[in-house]
């Protein structure tokens, strides 16, 4: 759970906006690396599900574009970073976690 030092909240006549400390923010984003959604990773944070959704609308993409392989291998999981059609028109890379199977393997690896 966030601790209150963790979180930084402004007001702003508008809206409001959330401001994590960067050990936190490393955490999040291996969350979002994992292949945790968005709902889960703002649990985990004790934050709402709308605040994790803005904070990580701005981040989300460009986290995703800076990994260099196409998949992660964890111990009994396999995130895979595809691209996903959103309503607008336009993609995001989105992370999907499969299980670590010999048949996501032999495919990850061009096997039969």
């Amino acid at each position: 759970m966030t601790h209150t030092s963790q979180l930084k909240v402004s007001a702003a006549p508008a809206r409001a906006t959330h401001e994590f400390i960067p050990a936190v923010v490393e955490t999040i984003r291996a969350d979002v690396f994992a292949g945790y959604p968005t709902r889960e990773i703002a649990k985990r944070h004790g934050v709402s599900y709308s605040v994790m959704e803005v904070f990580l609308a701005t981040r989300r993409g460009r986290w995703l574009s800076e990994r260099r392989a196409p998949y992660q291998v964890k111990r009994d999981r396999i995130v895979l970073f595809r691209p996903r059609s959103r309503r607008d028109g336009g993609y995001d890379i989105r992370p999907f976690s499969v299980a670590k199977i010999s048949m996501h393997v032999a495919a990850l690896e061009g096997r039969p």
